[in-house]
């Protein structure tokens, strides 16, 4: 009976159906409860249900029995990685890595949450490393595109930055030379033709740097929040003319 009811389990499983999945691995385990594979689909489903702690309790059980077992320990670090402790994520993904070092899902996951830890460079390294182990996954190349994607973002983001602060620094200066031009050498717009032709040259000068600098700042947060892909990035370009 406990076979039977974990086989319903994993179709109602595949079907979606995880809260009636984990009904039936619950009643899979009250006839055997010392069946890791059986723990282990239940975790996957009550994760799936976003009941994160059951799911971890369920792995836990898992490595109780089975204290090898790569794919309790990887799931715990996708467990851990979906309440936001990365540190964890990691850990428990590299205990499977060292339980099964051919195991190209773990090798990925450490990839995903080291990129979500911003360790861009490990990131890129471990999901190459998954593909060495199973080049022929689709997924593992989105993930190491995806890293790919975040170290350029990352560069990306360090010079806009340096760009608008140069921007706003030149607009304190000029700010600074009005002051002391109007304050110390009297210069103002009716001063005559020096004056005049300062203010209105420099002003529409800083003008433009002003709203560039604006713009480039908006451009920087739209970008650290991943606003933009190689196929949708219009804003930037239209920005950067």
């Amino acid at each position: 009976l406990a076979l039977a009811h974990q086989a319903i389990g994993n179709v109602l499983q595949q079907r979606g159906r995880f809260g009636d999945a984990v009904a039936a691995y619950r009643r899979s385990l009250q006839y055997d409860p010392v069946v890791p594979q059986t723990h282990l689909n239940l975790g996957n489903a009550l994760q799936a249900l976003g009941r994160v702690d059951d799911a971890i309790a369920a792995f836990n059980a898992v490595l109780k029995l089975n204290p090898q077992s790569a794919e309790a320990c990887t799931n715990l670090g996708n467990a851990y990685l979906a309440l936001n402790d990365r540190a964890a994520a990691v850990t428990w993904h590299r205990r499977a890595i060292e339980h099964d070092p051919s195991f190209a899902l773990a090798w990925n996951n450490l990839g995903v949450a080291l990129r979500l830890a911003g360790k861009l460079e490990a990131s890129i390294s471990h999901h190459r490393l998954s593909l060495a182990a199973d080049p022929e996954n689709p997924a593992l190349h989105s993930n190491l595109g995806n890293a790919l994607r975040a170290a350029n973002r990352k560069v990306l983001a360090i010079f806009l930055a340096a760009t608008w602060l140069l921007g706003f620094l030149f607009v304190g200066l000029q700010a600074e030379e009005y002051i002391h031009a109007y304050t110390e050498l009297g210069l103002t717009l009716s001063t005559g033709i020096y004056g005049s032709t300062f203010f209105m040259l420099t002003g529409f000068h800083g003008l433009h740097v002003t709203l560039g600098a604006i713009m480039l700042l908006v451009i920087w947060f739209r970008t650290m929040k991943g606003h933009f892909t190689p196929q949708r990035h219009f804003g930037f370009e239209a920005v950067a003319w």
